[in-house]
């Protein structure tokens, strides 16, 4: 197999530092000193990816297992997704490194399959893109915020969501793909192993530390009141996933190889359960019995009735007296009583059982959820509502249906495939899963001719056979650090080449990524006409690019505006006057030049002296747009705010009639 070509693989990196710059832009707070770790995080891996890249694996686990509570360890109240700057930084580095690699980039594995799933999410990002910002506003220069639900739920929000969904998905194809170049010989396979069980100790490590009351717990506020904890990992739910993930190819890695790393996977193993208990994920919680029960019970059994008795027996007396061992520990977890009473997982398993419930988690809530995406799917079936944009349509959905659901993901990933990508989507997830449970049942049947290797084969493969349960009522793979370890977990599987399943996936696989993205830049066309005239920009509130209120020392009200701002002025039709209060407040005390549109037509400039209100008066005919273009913006000085502001404004224009003369 030839190696890839110079071109490629700088095309690659400068793709994977674009993910970075574009995941530090949208998805990180504005803290300067928190930029500057992540930063910092980002540049020592992409160096050590060219220099080490066989030890930096390491050091990526490790960021991996941390960067969901990064955000809290400097003050913030909420985790930021932070996993795609360091990680894609990583990826580039691989990618520069690939190009002295002259054995060949090794098996193909589901990244062909993932690739194009990537295409097609790229797509339908774009798509959400556009609808968030509405094209009537972005061919008009108007930036957020605004406002795209009854909810409140801004553009911004929309945006980030799109993007964060996005970089989980690439960040997946990334990984493996390395992983897959990693894993061609005995070496790098256990490189990824000691990786793996790495990000187990950390993350079981630092639950039973909080769980000890050694270390405090860094999660956000909300999940303090719920008393769930999230260990390392962006929020409770994707560290139960995340454990559940772990365990199984950590009671795998436990059964057979080097004793040191032996006895660090069981301890990892153990520790996790710590996290399943005090998180409060009922998906970990079933993800985690789900592939435990199936390696122990169906891959087990599959490897007593082998051949090499000895051996054989002796692994299996192993993992199961670590099984056993587990569930001693984990009914242990869920009696022994927590700082708040019960273990997290116990009270929301109670809660789940009770007849009538308040919970916002409860039952009927999840089956609103499902309602609404069924809904969302029957609105928009071939390109679906977009990438990442559920959770904001989901509250008015719901409201149309008479009903509330709160801001969520997707109930189940599959029935959230269909509702952000439609028809689209879900066929290039067929092809996915077609190739997927083919190598799953090759993995459980113990096809390699090795024990070690048997293990590590059929311990992913359970993982990844709980994660598809899990993936029924739950969406995980939003997360990054849960994509990322699927990824890898994948790239154990065997994908063998000459296989009957692959040539299928290689002779339907381009019909599909064409069907799918014709389909999909359709949906990018609809997106555009939806939303290309101004009732679409002002459906659930009368401006656009400008922020919320605020008050002078005074206790006057205003809004700053961004670069440019428009406002949607209803009235009766006839001779009227639009007036609005604006004042230019910029620090440096200079003259500002505002462009006034009506209707997109320019009706002139106005030049404002710094350091008073002046109202503005625009004569017009009847209701109408009104767009203000400042000529320059400033940021603030405070550090923390990354708004680019234009001019003050009062809190609303008013449209009143004018009178004769």
């Amino acid at each position: 197999m030839k190696p890839p070509s110079p071109v490629t693989g700088l095309l690659a990196a400068l793709g994977w530092v674009a993910v970075a710059a574009v995941s530090t832009a949208l998805l990180l707070p504005g803290d300067p000193l928190f930029r500057t770790v992540v930063a910092a995080a980002a540049v020592l891996l992409f160096a050590a990816a060219i220099v080490a890249p066989r030890a930096s694996w390491i050091a990526a686990a490790l960021v991996l297992a941390v960067s969901g509570a990064s955000s809290l360890a400097f003050g913030a109240r909420e985790p930021a997704v932070v996993a795609p700057v360091p990680l894609a930084a990583f990826l580039a580095g691989s990618a520069v490194r690939a190009l002295y690699d002259l054995d060949g980039r090794g098996r193909r594995g589901l990244t062909p399959v993932l690739r194009a799933g990537a295409a097609a999410a790229g797509l339908s990002a774009t798509a959400a893109w556009i609808w968030a910002r509405s094209s009537y506003l972005l061919l008009r220069g108007v930036p957020p915020p605004r406002v795209l639900s009854e909810s409140g739920l801004g553009a911004a929000d929309a945006v980030a969501g799109t993007a964060s969904v996005l970089a989980a998905i690439l960040l997946a194809v990334g990984f493996h793909a390395l992983a897959l170049r990693t894993e061609r010989d005995a070496r790098g396979r256990r490189l990824l192993d000691v990786s793996l069980v790495a990000v187990g100790v950390v993350a079981g490590g630092v639950a039973l530390a909080q769980r000890a009351g050694v270390v405090p717990f860094l999660r956000a506020e909300r999940w303090s009141l719920a008393g769930r904890a999230q260990s390392t990992f962006t929020d409770p739910s994707a560290a139960g996933v995340a454990a559940a993930l772990l365990f199984a190819p950590l009671l795998a890695r436990a059964a057979a190889g080097p004793v040191p790393l032996r006895l660090a996977a069981g301890l990892g193993a153990g520790s996790l359960l710590v996290l399943v208990a005090d998180a409060g994920s009922r998906a970990g919680f079933i993800g985690t019995l789900a592939s435990g029960l199936l390696f122990v019970l169906w891959a087990l059994t599959r490897l007593a009735a082998g051949d090499r008795p000895g051996l054989r027996r002796r692994v299996v007396s192993t993992v199961g007296t670590l099984a056993i061992l587990a569930a001693l520990v984990f009914a242990a977890l869920l009696a022994w009583p927590a700082p708040r009473g019960h273990a997290s997982l116990l009270a929301r398993l109670e809660a789940s059982f009770e007849p009538a419930g308040t919970s916002p988690e409860s039952a009927a809530d999840r089956l609103v959820l499902y309602e609404s995406a069924f809904v969302l799917f029957r609105q928009s079936p071939i390109a679906g509502c977009g990438l990442g944009t559920f959770r904001v349509r989901v509250p008015d959905v719901a409201a149309s249906l008479g009903k509330v659901a709160p801001s969520d993901h997707p109930p189940s990933l599959y029935l959230g495939v269909l509702s952000e990508m439609g028809l689209s989507g879900g066929l290039l997830l067929a092809v996915l899963l077609g190739l997927l449970l083919p190598a799953l049942g090759r993995a459980l049947a113990f096809r390699e001719a090795r024990t070690e290797e048997a293990l590590r084969s059929a311990g992913a493969a359970a993982s990844l056979v709980g994660l598809l349960v899990v993936l029924l009522f739950g969406s995980h793979l939003v997360y990054p650090e849960i994509a990322v370890l699927a990824a890898l977990l994948a790239a154990r599987l065997p994908f063998p080449d000459d296989d009957t399943a692959a040539r299928l996936v290689g002779a339907v696989l381009p019909v599909a990524v064409a069907a799918s993205s014709v389909l999909l830049a359709g949906g990018i066309v609809s997106q555009a006409i939806d939303t290309w005239g101004p009732g679409a920009a002002f459906a659930h509130a009368p401006s656009a690019g400008v922020f919320p209120v605020e008050r002078e020392p005074d206790g006057r009200p205003f809004r700053w505006t961004a670069s440019a701002a428009a406002f949607r002025l209803d009235g009766p039709d006839g001779p009227s006057v639009a007036s609005l209060a604006v004042r230019n407040a910029r620090p440096d005390g200079e003259r500002l030049s505002v462009d006034v549109y009506w209707n997109d037509r320019f009706r002139g400039k106005v030049l404002l002296a710094a350091d008073r209100w002046r109202v503005l008066t625009l004569p017009v005919d009847g209701p109408g747009v009104l767009r203000l273009v400042p000529a320059a913006t400033f940021r603030p000085f405070e550090r923390r705010d990354r708004r680019s502001l234009g001019l003050e404004v009062g809190v609303a224009p008013v449209l009143s009639p004018r009178g004769p003369g």
